[in-house]
């Protein structure tokens, strides 16, 4: 969206709308510059984690079918882990406990990149977080790691 909250109308050469894009000013561009830059982490991760994390994301914000999930999780090579941190997180989301949920999240994504944090515990994370009523931290967690990675 643009600063200044104004679009320009793209049409094809009949005449009829295509899209439209953001009309934007030396802010917008700027904004749009850092943008891209905090996001080069990208390019780096190789298409296989990119691709288990994208996966993980969407599994665990329930935006792909347990079925899909299965099929592109096993395609991927994303396996989920059962060790002390996931039952310990399991067992905090069984006893509808968001803030040691989110403590638990936290620990788990304290690396220095994104690209070590397996894709197993992102989808836990966000998963789980929204699983306790934290709908906008997992939102926002498996943005943040696909936007980084």
């Amino acid at each position: 969206r643009p600063d200044g909250g104004y679009s320009i109308r793209v049409t094809d050469p009949a005449g009829r709308l295509i899209g439209e894009v953001g009309e934007g000013n030396r802010k917008d561009i700027r904004n749009a510059v850092e943008a891209a830059r905090a996001a080069e982490g990208w390019g780096s991760a190789t298409g296989h984690l990119r691709a288990q994390m994208l996966v993980a994301a969407l599994a665990g914000l329930g935006r792909i079918s347990g079925a899909d999930a299965s099929r592109l999780g096993n395609a991927a090579g994303l396996s989920v882990r059962n060790d002390l941190w996931a039952t310990t997180i399991d067992q905090a989301v069984r006893a509808n406990q968001p803030g040691t949920v989110a403590l638990l999240a936290a620990t788990a994504i304290q690396t220095e990149r994104w690209a070590g944090v397996p894709p197993a515990y992102l989808f836990r994370i966000v998963r789980d977080l929204k699983a306790v009523g934290l709908d906008f931290e997992a939102r926002m967690i498996a943005a943040e790691a696909i936007a980084r990675l």
